[in-house]
Parts: structure tokens; sequence; C-alpha cells
């Protein structure tokens, strides 16, 4: 502040490099998860009206989960997507595999699609020992998913009021994490209202402050970024190295690891 102060406009440049280089110079890595794996994946896009390719994507997805198991730790992440529309007969097929991680105590985080009145509306199907439940994307591709002038299109929700489901923060294992699917890592905007505003609120084990009033509740910081993504139409393209460097700027800023899995062009 000194130097810039001194040197006028051209020291808010020079401090900000300063500053800039120090804190990178400084700065330390988050620790990695090592119970936590993400499985990457090559598969062509899936031909969700052709029931026999559906049935076969299906086989093939198991099949890799399935081999995984054994030596799996306790969160095992697929890809955004990689499981296509989720219907009655997915749910069905999957059951056994579904079964198997729960007798291991393995938490599955499998992308895929729910099936709406609307449409399909992308998110994670994630599979506790507990339970099942989804997390559903906050912020669909405009136009090709997403109309804020229509309601048979997939809606947008950054905050946890508008519904929990998309708000972009859970509980995974006793972990607090953050959401992004594929689309939403370029934006940074959502990732950083969902971390700022999800489920925040009084929490009753600290009541209230006699200056500051109701206590937030500081439960809603994230510890783990996941990313989820479906580039098999990226080939030779540069948009998944951008993704990918967008989270990790967000890890470095928050300091907080990140655990993306990413299915690929073939």
């Amino acid at each position: 502040m000194l130097l810039s102060l001194a040197l006028g406009a051209r020291g808010w440049a020079l401090s900000l490099t300063l500053a800039a280089l120090c804190t990178n110079a400084l700065f330390r890595p988050p620790p990695v998860l090592p119970h936590w794996v993400a499985l990457a994946t090559q598969l062509p896009r899936m031909a969700a009206s052709d029931a026999a390719s559906r049935m076969e994507r299906q086989a093939a997805l198991m099949a890799l989960v399935a081999r995984q198991l054994p030596s799996a730790p306790s969160v095992l992440l697929l890809p955004e997507e990689i499981a296509g529309p989720w219907t009655a007969a997915e749910d069905f097929w999957w059951q056994p595999v579904f079964a198997a991680a729960r007798a291991r105590g393995i938490t599955l985080i499998l992308g895929a699609q729910r099936v709406e009145d609307w449409g399909l509306h992308n998110g994670a199907l994630i599979v506790t020992p507990t339970q099942t439940r989804w997390q559903l994307a906050r912020q669909p591709i405009p136009l090709a998913e997403w109309n804020p002038f229509s309601d048979r299109m997939a809606p947008s929700g950054w905050f946890a009021g508008a519904s929990g489901l998309n708000s972009g923060m859970t509980d995974i294992d006793g972990t607090r994490v953050l959401f992004s699917f594929c689309y939403e890592d370029l934006l940074v905007l959502p990732q950083l209202v969902s971390a700022g505003f999800a489920d925040l609120g009084t929490d009753p084990k600290l009541g209230t402050d006699p200056i500051l009033g109701s206590v937030p509740n500081l439960g809603s910081v994230p510890k783990v970024i996941v990313g989820m993504a479906n580039l098999w139409w990226t080939g030779g393209m540069a948009e998944p190295w951008v993704q990918q460097q967008m989270l990790a700027g967000l890890g470095r800023l928050w300091g907080i690891p990140v655990v993306r899995a990413v299915n690929g062009p073939a």
C-alpha cells in the first residue's frame, strides 16, 4: 500500500504484481483425498433413443464400476451424463452394483440425467451406504437446455432456497462438497454464489451474538470441489484444458482439493 501511494498509478500495478508473486511463492497445495477416486472414461455419445445401445452402455459401465469396487476407497466418482437418462430400467439394472458398493461401504457418484416432465435435467446420482439422492446442475447451457422465459426447459437455481437439489452444495462421506458440472466450470460465478450462500443460516448450536445477532452457519464452506464433465465431442479442442484450469484455480483460491471425472473423446 505504501509503495502504491508513493508511485501513484504505476505503484498499483507493481504492488499487485509483487503480491501475486509472493502469494504464489508461498502457496502450498491442499492435501489430496486418498479416499476419493475419479474414473476417467473415453466413451462416445450415448444413443438414448436406442434401447439396445443404452443397455450395452450400461453393461459396460456396470462392469467398469464392479472391477473397481474390490480396491476402491470410500468414494468413487464417474463423469457427467455417463449413464444417460435415468429411468426405471437403468435403476433396475444398476441395483446389484449399488448393493455391492453399499456392502463395502462405498459411495458412488454417477453422472446421469434425471427425467422430468419437461425433459432431462443434468446431475449426479449419489448412492451412499444409507441412501440414494440427486444433486442437479444449477446452471444449464443457455438456449440448448435453459430458457428463463420457458417452463419447458431445465431451471436455473444457484441458491439453496430455490432448490436444495441444485444448490451446488451437499455433504458426502462427512465432507462438505461443492459440485461443478461441465459448463459451470467456465462460469465461476455459480461456484462463488453456492460457496457463499448455500445453506447459509443460523446454526442452532451457536445461537445468537449480542452484537452480530444470528451467527452464520459456517458449515456451508466447501472442503472439496467435485468436477464432472462429458467432453466426448472436444477432439483437438482446448475446452478440456480450459475447464480443468478454471477448477484448479478455484481450488488454489480456496485452498481445497479438486476431484474431477471426465469422459473424454475416444
